[in-house]
C-alpha cells in the first residue's frame, strides 16, 4: 500500500503540492473563522442528569417569569424585526419588497445576504453595545431554535427595560407621596391595567429588596462583585456617592453591553446595610449576570470593568486613599479565560520557535527545516478549518472549545514533525542503497508508512475513546485533536516527501546528499550501506544487550519510588488557585475577604419539588422555617486533614425568611419585625421562593467560605446529608420529596463526580483500544502487554513525580493537581509513550528478519535510537511550551506531559523495552517453546533447541571481546528467531 502511495507521491508530486494548496484556499473561503464556532464554559457541559443542572431547569420551569413581548412563533423574517424595532424605514421598505416578492429569481437567503450590511449600521446607529452583537449574531448567522429563543430572550429583557424607563419617571422610585397619589389614583374605575401594573411596579421597587424582584429567567448564572474600600478608616460620604455612580453605570441600564440582569448597593431597600461592611470601611457593588462563570464574555466584563475603575481613580475629584478591587464569580471565570488566551499565545509561539531551533539543530540545513514546518503549516490550517466546518453544521452533534486549540498545536507540531523526522531519516537511509531519489522515497514511504499510520492511529485511538465520557469537553476535546492528527498523518505521507522531491538534491543543502556506499559482506556478495556501525548508540545497545536484566531491574529501581507516590494523587477543582497573585480576581477577592463573607459570592441554592405539597401553606412555611434551622445549625465540622472548621453555614433565605434574619420574629414594634412582617406577606416573596403551583420552593444557603473552597464542597456534602435524613424519614414532612442544588459550589461537586466517573472510564478504554491496535499490528501478546505495562508505568512515574514538584513549590497553598491532568496526561502519554514503541518494535521485527533476534533488536535501536530521541526531545519541547501559559494547571499539564515523554524517551524505550526483549526473545521464548514442544513430544527444529543457550554464548563472547571487534558479523552466531 505504501509503496504505492510512494510512487504516485514520487512522480506526482507536483500534483500533490497544489492539491494542498487547492484545499487550502477553498477551506480558507468556505470555512467560519473559529473565533466564531469555539466554545466556553465547564458547568454547561455536565450531563443533564446532574443535580445542579436539574435544579437549574426546575427552577426554570416552575418561574417562568412574565410574558415575553415578542415570541419567536411571530418571527418569520429576523431582519424585518430588527427594521421594526430600530424604526429603519429604508429597510423596512426593501424587506417588504421582499416577502411580498413571491416570484423573485432570486433567494431569500441571498437577498438576506445583500441586507444584512444595513441591518448591521442600522444597528450601530440606534441601540446599544448589547443590542448590536445580539443583532449581529442574528442577522450574520443561521440561528437555531434554542439560539432563537435565547435571543429573542435577551432582546425582551433590553425592551421591557427600555419600556418601563420610559413610563416610569425617575423621581416617582423612592418617592413615598408619588406612590401614594398614584395609587389613590388607580383605585377609580378608569383606570387601565397598565396603569395599575405601573403602580405595582413602582411600589415593589420602592418598598422591596431588588434581589426578591428578580425573576428566575432573569436569576444572574453569575456575579460580578466591585468593592470599594479604606484601609485604616471608614468610608466618607464622598465615596459612596462614587460607589452609586459607578454602580448606575454598570447597572441594567449600562452603555457598555454588560449582561447585568440584577444588582445591589447600598441604597437597595432593604438588603442594602448589607453591602456596607461591619467595621464601616467597605462598601460593595453585586451585579448580577445572564453569563455563567466561564463564558467568554465575561472576559470582556472584566476588562471594561477594571479598565473604567482605573480611569475614574486617576482623575482629580477621585477620593484619596479610596481602593478598588474587582470579585465574583464572573471576574474570577473572566480572568481564567483572560489566562487561558494569553496561554494559547505563548504556546503557538513557544511550540513554533522551539521546534524551529531543535530542527536547526537537528539537519544545520533551512531545506530540511522548510518541509516539517511547511507541512505541519499546513496540516494545523487545514484540520483547524475543517473542524470550524464540522461545528458550524447544526445537523452534526460537534463542538470545540476554546482551550482545543492548545492540544491541536501542540499536538500537531510535535506528532507532526516526529513524522516528517522519521520519513527524512528513512529518505536518507535508503539514498546509501540507491542513487535515484524517487526509488529512494518509494523505499522510505514503504519502509516508515506502516510505523508512522500505526504510531498515528494510537493516538488516534486513545483520543477518540474520550467519545464515551459523559462531560462535554472531554467527549469532544478527544475526537477532534484526533480527527486533526489524522489531517496532520496525511500531510506527513503527501506534502512532505512531495515537499522532499520538489527540492530534489538541494534538500540537504549546504550538505551534500547521502550516497550509496558498498561495503564487504560475510559472503563474496556486496552490500550497500549507508550507515557506519560505530557509534554512541552501538555501543549503549550493546551494553543493554550484554547485560539486559542488570540493565532491566537498574531502570525498575530508579523509577519505582516515583510510581508509588503517582498511585494515589490528589486532585483540586479550586479555580482561584489556577489564577497568579496579580490577577485583578484574586487581589480583589483577598480584599473581599478582609471585610465580607466570602461565601457571599456565591449561595448555595436548595430546590425542592413535591407536587403532593403545597409549599406556600402554613405547613409548608413552617417546615421550611424547621429546614433552615436545622442547616444554620451546621457549625462544626473536621476535614480530612484534621483542619476542624466551625460555623459553616453563616445564613438561610427562604420563603419563611426572605433575608435570611430567622431570628427576628413579625412585629409592629421594631423596624425589624415589622419589615419582616411587610415581606412575609408581601406577594413577591411567594413569587421568588414558591412556583404558583405550590409545589416548587427553593432556599439560598451562604456559606463562611468562598465557593470555589475545599470547605464548601464538604459543607455542601453535610447539607445534603442532612435534607436526605427529612427525605427519608416517614414522620418528616420533607419525606419523598424531590431535592437538588444549584450555584458554583454544586456545580463544581458535580464537575467532580463527573470527571472521576469519566477518568475511571476513560482509562481502562483508552488501554483497550491501544492494546487492540498493538495486537493487530504485532501478534505478539506477551510484547504488547509489557508494552502497555511499560508506558502505563510511566504514566504513574509521571504523576508521582509531578505531584511532588509542585507541592513541593507551592508549599502550604498546595491542594493538588489541576483536575484536568489525570485524564489529558493519561491519554496523551498512553498514545504517544506508544508511539515511540511501535517505532521500535516495528523496525526490531524488521531486522529480526533479517539478521535473528539479538542482533535485530541491536541493528533497531541502532537505526532508530538517535531519531527517536530527537523526536522525544521536540515532543517534549512543544509540550514544555504549554508551561510558558499563566495558568498553573497548564503550567502542570505542560510539565507533567514534558516529563513524561521524556521518561519514555530516554528510559523506557531506551532501557526497558530493549533489554526485556533480549531476555524474551533471547531465553524466555525458546525455553518456553522448548517446554511445550517436549509436552506435546514434538521434535525441536534444527537449531531451535539452541538459541537459548546460544544467547548466553552470544552475550559472553560480546562481553569479552574488545568492541572494534563486535560488528554485525557476529550475528551468525546467533539463529534467527523462528518467531
Amino acid at each position: 500500500m505504501f509503496n504505492r502511495l510512494g510512487k504516485w507521491v514520487s512522480h506526482g508530486w507536483w500534483l500533490v503540492i497544489l492539491g494542498w494548496i487547492a484545499l487550502s484556499i477553498g477551506l480558507y473561503l468556505v470555512a467560519p473563522p473559529w473565533e466564531d464556532v469555539v466554545q466556553d464554559g465547564d458547568l454547561a457541559y455536565l450531563p443533564k442528569h446532574m443535580t445542579s443542572l436539574r435544579a437549574k431547569h426546575l427552577i426554570e420551569e416552575a418561574f417562568p417569569g412574565p410574558t415575553p413581548l415578542i415570541n419567536a412563533s411571530d418571527i418569520e423574517h429576523w431582519p424585518l424585526f430588527f427594521a421594526t424595532f430600530l424604526d429603519d424605514q429604508e429597510a423596512l421598505k426593501k424587506l417588504q419588497e421582499r416577502v411580498d416578492d413571491k416570484d423573485s429569481p432570486t433567494p431569500l437567503d441571498e437577498k438576506a445576504a445583500q441586507l444584512r450590511k444595513t441591518f448591521v449600521s442600522a444597528w450601530k446607529a440606534k441601540a446599544s453595545d448589547e443590542a448590536k452583537q445580539l443583532a449581529h449574531d442574528a442577522v450574520t448567522r443561521n440561528l437555531t431554535q434554542e439560539e432563537t429563543e435565547t435571543v429573542l430572550s435577551a432582546l425582551n429583557s433590553l425592551l421591557k427595560s427600555r419600556e418601563q424607563a420610559k413610563e416610569v419617571p425617575q423621581s416617582v422610585l423612592g418617592n413615598q407621596a408619588s406612590m401614594i397619589s398614584l395609587r389613590q389614583s388607580v383605585q377609580s374605575p378608569q383606570a387601565s391595567l397598565r396603569q395599575v401594573q405601573l403602580v405595582n411596579r413602582v411600589a415593589l421597587e420602592t418598598a422591596f429588596p431588588q434581589q426578591l424582584l428578580a425573576v428566575p429567567r432573569s436569576l444572574p448564572q453569575s456575579q460580578l462583585v466591585v468593592i470599594l474600600c479604606r484601609e485604616n478608616e471608614i468610608l466618607k460620604p464622598e465615596d459612596f456617592e462614587v460607589a452609586q455612580k459607578f454602580a448606575m453605570e454598570i447597572g441594567t441600564e449600562n452603555q457598555q453591553g454588560l449582561p447585568v440582569v440584577s444588582q445591589w448597593t447600598y441604597q437597595t431597600p432593604t438588603i442594602g446595610e448589607r453591602m456596607i461592611s461591619k467595621d464601616g470601611r467597605a462598601v460593595l457593588i453585586v451585579s448580577g449576570l445572564s453569563t455563567e462563570f466561564r463564558a467568554a464574555r465575561n472576559e470582556y466584563v472584566l476588562k471594561t470593568v477594571v479598565e473604567r475603575l482605573d480611569e475614574l481613580s486617576k482623575q482629580p475629584n477621585w477620593p484619596k486613599g479610596l481602593e478598588t478591587g474587582v470579585s465574583g464569580s464572573a471576574a474570577i471565570g473572566g480572568d481564567m479565560m483572560a489566562a487561558s488566551a494569553e496561554s494559547i499565545r505563548n504556546t503557538e509561539l513557544a511550540t513554533v520557535t522551539l521546534v524551529l531551533l531543535i530542527l536547526l539543530v537537528v539537519y544545520r540545513a533551512p531545506m530540511l527545516v522548510i518541509v516539517p514546518l511547511t507541512t505541519i503549516g499546513f496540516s494545523v490550517f487545514v484540520a483547524m478549518r475543517t473542524v470550524s466546518i464540522l461545528a458550524d453544521q447544526p445537523w452534526i452533534d460537534f463542538q470545540v472549545f476554546t482551550t482545543s486549540k492548545i492540544f491541536i498545536i501542540v499536538i500537531l507540531f510535535g506528532a507532526g514533525t516526529d513524522f516528517c523526522l522519521f520519513l527524512i531519516s528513512r529518505y536518507k537511509e535508503e539514498l546509501g542503497h540507491t542513487a535515484s531519489q524517487a526509488d529512494a522515497m518509494v523505499q522510505a514511504l514503504g519502509g516508515v508508512g506502516h510505523a508512522l499510520a500505526a504510531s498515528a492511529f494510537t493516538t488516534i485511538g486513545g483520543l477518540g475513546v474520550m467519545y464515551f465520557a459523559t462531560f462535554g469537553k472531554y467527549q469532544y476535546s478527544g475526537p477532534t485533536v484526533g480527527l486533526c492528527l489524522a489531517v496532520a498523518l496525511a500531510a506527513c505521507l503527501t506534502l512532505a516527501p512531495a515537499l522532499i522531491r520538489a527540492f530534489g538534491k538541494w534538500v540537504f543543502w549546504p550538505f551534500k546528499a547521502p550516497q550509496p556506499k558498498t561495503v564487504p559482506s560475510s559472503g563474496d556478495s556486496q552490500v550497500l550501506s549507508a550507515e557506519p556501525k560505530d557509534g554512541l548508540w552501538h555501543k549503549f545497545t550493546h551494553w543493554i544487550l550484554v547485560r539486559p536484566v542488570m540493565a532491566l531491574l537498574l531502570g525498575m529501581a530508579v523509577l519505582l519510588p516515583w510510581a508509588f507516590a503517582g498511585f494515589q494523587v490528589d486532585v483540586t477543582h479550586d479555580l482561584l488557585s489556577e489564577l497568579e497573585a496579580h490577577r485583578p480576581s484574586k487581589e480583589g477577592t483577598s480584599l473581599l475577604h478582609e471585610h465580607f463573607s466570602a461565601g457571599d459570592m456565591g449561595p448555595i441554592t436548595v430546590v425542592a419539588y413535591d407536587k403532593s405539597k403545597n409549599f406556600a401553606s402554613k405547613e409548608g412555611r413552617k417546615a421550611i422555617e424547621t429546614l433552615s434551622r436545622d442547616l444554620l445549625a451546621l457549625h462544626e465540622m473536621k476535614m480530612e486533614d484534621g483542619k476542624e472548621v466551625r460555623h459553616g453555614v453563616k445564613e438561610v433565605r427562604s420563603y419563611a425568611a426572605p433575608l435570611g434574619d430567622l431570628d427576628s420574629r413579625p412585629n409592629l414594634f421594631s423596624p425589624a419585625g415589622r419589615r419582616k412582617m411587610a415581606l412575609l406577606k408581601h406577594p413577591r416573596t411567594r413569587e421568588r421562593y414558591v412556583d404558583p403551583e405550590g409545589v416548587v420552593t427553593q432556599m439560598d444557603v451562604v456559606l463562611s467560605s468562598g465557593p470555589f473552597a475545599l470547605e464548601s464542597l464538604v459543607w455542601l456534602d453535610r447539607i445534603d446529608e442532612r435534607i436526605q435524613q427529612e427525605i427519608h424519614n416517614p414522620d418528616s414532612y420533607w419525606y419523598g420529596t424531590e431535592v437538588d442544588y444549584t450555584g458554583t459550589a454544586p456545580g463544581i461537586r458535580d464537575l467532580k463526580a463527573v470527571t472521576d466517573y469519566d477518568r475511571s472510564l476513560i482509562q481502562p478504554l483508552v488501554v483497550m483500544a491501544v492494546l487492540m491496535i498493538l495486537f493487530v499490528l504485532l501478534r505478539e501478546p506477551v510484547v504488547c502487554c509489557y508494552l502497555m505495562l511499560s508506558v502505563l508505568f510511566s504514566y504513574f512515574v509521571t504523576m508521582g513525580v509531578t505531584d511532588l514538584l509542585f507541592a513541593w513549590l507551592y508549599g502550604a497553598s498546595y491542594e493538588g493537581l489541576d483536575w484536568k491532568l489525570p485524564v489529558f496526561v493519561f491519554v496523551i502519554l498512553v498514545a504517544v509513550g506508544m508511539d515511540y514503541n511501535i517505532y521500535l518494535i516495528t523496525r526490531v521485527v524488521e531486522e529480526q528478519d533479517k539478521r535473528g533476534a539479538i542482533e535485530g533488536i541491536r541493528e533497531a535501536v541502532h537505526y532508530t535510537g538517535g531519531i527517536i530521541t530527537s523526536c522525544g526531545v521536540i515532543m517534549a519541547g512543544t509540550f514544555c511550551s504549554m508551561m510558558t501559559g499563566t495558568l498553573r494547571g497548564m503550567q502542570e499539564l505542560g510539565f507533567a506531559l514534558c516529563f513524561g515523554v521524556l521518561i519514555d524517551t530516554f528510559i523506557v524505550r531506551t532501557v526497558l523495552v530493549p533489554s526485556f526483549l533480549s531476555v524474551y526473545y533471547g531465553s524466555i521464548l525458546p525455553r518456553v517453546r522448548s517446554y511445550w514442544d517436549q509436552f506435546r513430544h514434538v521434535p525441536a527444529m534444527p537449531g531451535e533447541e539452541a538459541t537459548a543457550e546460544s544467547a548466553k554464548t552470544w552475550r559472553r563472547s560480546m562481553s569479552k571481546q574488545p568492541h572494534s571487534l563486535k560488528g554485525s558479523n557476529s550475528a551468525q552466531n546467533l539463529p534467527k528467531s523462528s518467531s
